[in-house]
């Protein structure tokens, strides 16, 4: 019944929207089954019960605040529509978190030797997984969504028609020459380009689990695969691009994109290293006249009377 519940709470919402809501039914109806609860008549002590579960599982508090606020939302809405007596939801607090987080992207050296280590070993699948968040800023769940069909020819490139997960719709984007090289090495009619050793589209932890691989066996420190979407937009505005083309592409709001660019500048175009050289090298003899004034004259331990320096500022 929970089931239905949810369905109907989050039909109104954005398709990736209702797949969270699936998900984080799902992992809360086994925690329940688990312990003999029946989700329709939970009470306000057996969700912070199951906040305290995933902290102890080790989910970051943005995770926990994510997953448990969608069940916090559906109970609320059961309670809006009578469908149960009581609110069970009223003074349960979720973990805090900053409201944005500083995600590590490669430098443009790092990225370079990424992008060729890609193209060294075109046949794996995690090689076009990879070019396609680092050099087209995917999200890193959407290249599963690709099949055959989405890879049409323009002229002499090529261009994918992504699902877009967040906001929904489609959209269609031109790919470098480097990822369709190797992107042409994975099309098999209208299949999913991205395929497991079954043949079938591989889930987002498998995905990760080859990156991790991939890492180790090319000698690269291990980065998460938003990460190099983060990579995508930061070096795209030190590149010259223009920031509403980036932010198009990877389906941003031009503010969102702003934010990356002013965490890259503090790395980048940090004034601290300039400043410490300018502090610690030696000071230009004043330029200020000499004065003869007997009272600028101090006397020294020794007692005999010194001109004190005189600096310029």
């Amino acid at each position: 019944m929970l089931e239905d519940f949810a369905a109907e709470c989050a039909a109104p919402l954005a398709p990736r929207t209702r797949e969270n809501y699936e998900t984080a039914r799902r992992a809360w109806e086994q925690w329940c089954e688990g312990r003999g609860i029946d989700p329709l008549s939970i009470t306000h002590h057996d969700l912070t019960a199951h906040i305290g579960f995933m902290q102890d599982q080790g989910h970051m508090p943005r995770s926990i605040r994510s997953r448990v606020g969608l069940i916090l939302s559906l109970y609320r809405w059961m309670h809006l529509h009578q469908l149960i007596d009581h609110d069970p939801t009223r003074n349960v607090r979720l973990p805090r978190v900053p409201q944005r987080s500083m995600r590590p992207y490669l430098c443009r050296e790092d990225a370079r030797e990424w992008v060729d280590s890609a193209m060294g070993d075109p046949e794996r699948p995690i090689s076009l997984l990879v070019l396609l968040w680092l050099l087209s800023g995917l999200r890193p769940s959407e290249p599963l969504q690709i099949t055959g069909r989405d890879v049409l020819p323009r002229g002499d490139q090529l261009t994918v028609t992504l699902r877009r997960r967040k906001n929904g719709g489609s959209q269609s984007i031109l790919l470098p020459e480097e990822t369709a090289e190797v992107l042409l090495k994975h099309v098999s009619g209208v299949r999913p380009i991205i395929r497991n050793a079954r043949g079938e589209i591989p889930s987002m932890g498998l995905a990760t689990h080859w990156l991790r691989r991939w890492c180790r066996r090319n000698y690269v420190a291990y980065v998460p695969p938003y990460s190099l979407r983060v990579t995508y937009i930061t070096l795209g505005l030190e590149s010259g691009a223009d920031p509403r083309h980036i932010a198009g592409s990877a389906d941003h709001t031009l503010a969102m994109t702003s934010y990356y660019d002013r965490l890259h500048g503090s790395v980048s175009h940090n004034p601290g290293p300039g400043l410490a050289a300018w502090i610690r090298e030696p000071s230009k003899q004043s330029e200020y006249p000499e004065t003869h004034d007997e009272s600028s004259r101090v006397p020294s331990p020794s007692g005999a009377v010194e001109r004190p320096e005189l600096v310029a500022v």
